[in-house]
């Protein structure tokens, strides 16, 4: 089975899916990353997208390969072969010098160089560790209701559909993510030069490595291999697509909320713009 295979169904979703990925590209909130105090706020909510985009890859791989014993072959290997490509990428990625990281804990990592608030995220994963439902932690939590929202919406899917997992995992994350972090490096270049940058005296050069790395990786592997993995699960059936476009557009909402969340936390006045 390849994309030619089912293209009239992947062109479809495309058509349905693309004006919702268009709202956020042009979301105002990139504009409002004019100075360090905002890029923290906007990395101290979006760091729980980083670290829920591997709820969606942990759900497909346990869908699509044998993560128990005793072991027995995955019934499509094509699809447990993608899924691992890029598993191994997202949570044990060469970052130099011997160093194997997750890309969550990375970006982690990047918001202690530049002053963000690390502990939300760290409370969370310790809250989890110990055995706590993930329901229960985020109640237990003070972070903002478009990050608890976005953090739940990513849940319900994974208890959903396959289709919908992949379709969520390429739309809603995927796809995006080479746009929205251009977005981040140029708006990280102006601060740079900005005449006022002593306040800014910042290790960025972590942060930076991670949206360039993306914005490559993304679109010269994960993208593709994303786009044959959703096409692998949905084949010709219109009723995993129906599934694959319902889930899509969902994770896109939910982040369309966080990004509304970020940005009123870094200014009210523009919350309140309607966005094209």
């Amino acid at each position: 089975m390849t994309m030619q295979d089912n293209q009239h169904f992947f062109r479809k979703f495309l058509t349905q899916v693309r004006p919702h990925q268009q709202v956020l590209l042009k979301h105002p909130v990139y504009e409002q990353l004019t100075a360090l105090s905002a890029l923290r706020i906007f990395m101290q909510m979006h760091v729980f997208a980083v670290w829920d985009n591997m709820t969606l890859l942990k759900s497909l791989q346990q869908r699509l390969t044998c993560v128990t014993t005793p072991w027995v072959p995955p019934s499509d290997p094509i699809a447990a072969r993608l899924i691992n490509e890029i598993i191994l990428d997202e949570e044990t990625e060469s970052f130099g010098d011997g160093e194997y990281l997750s890309h969550m804990q990375f970006y982690v990592m990047a918001m202690a160089d530049l002053g963000a608030q690390t502990q939300p995220i760290e409370q969370l994963m310790d809250l989890l560790q110990s055995g706590t439902s993930l329901e229960t932690a985020l109640s237990h939590m003070e972070i903002a209701p478009s990050a608890t929202n976005f953090v739940l919406t990513t849940w319900q899917i994974c208890q959903g559909s396959t289709a919908g997992i992949a379709a969520a995992f390429l739309s809603g994350r995927e796809e995006i993510s080479p746009p929205m972090f251009a977005h981040l490096l140029k708006q990280l270049d102006r601060m740079e030069r900005s005449p006022i940058s002593s306040e800014n005296a910042w290790r960025s050069d972590r942060f930076r490595n991670y949206c360039q790395h993306h914005v490559g990786l993304d679109e010269a592997q994960h993208i593709p291999i994303a786009k044959k993995l959703l096409c692998q699960i949905c084949r010709q059936d219109p009723e995993a697509w129906k599934r694959a476009t319902t889930a899509a557009i969902a994770t896109l909402a939910a982040r369309k909320q966080l990004w509304d969340g970020i940005l009123a936390a870094i200014s009210p006045s523009e919350s309140v713009r309607e966005v094209a």
